[in-house]
């Protein structure tokens, strides 16, 4: 606590499943979107996939 985050904005998408996830990453939408991502903030972009059980 009192630390500045080294984190300025965060998105939580949810999906049913990893499988789910990998699927919409991969379809022409996810490929899209992963190349606009990088251009506007490919250096400052940090990606964290996990899993709840």
């Amino acid at each position: 606590m009192g630390e500045d985050s080294p984190y300025y904005l965060m998105c939580e998408m949810v999906y049913d499943s990893m499988d789910d996830l990998k699927k919409g990453l991969r379809s022409d939408e996810g490929k899209a979107s992963g190349k606009d991502l990088m251009k506007f903030a490919g250096k400052l972009v940090t990606l964290m996939i996990g899993e709840d059980e």
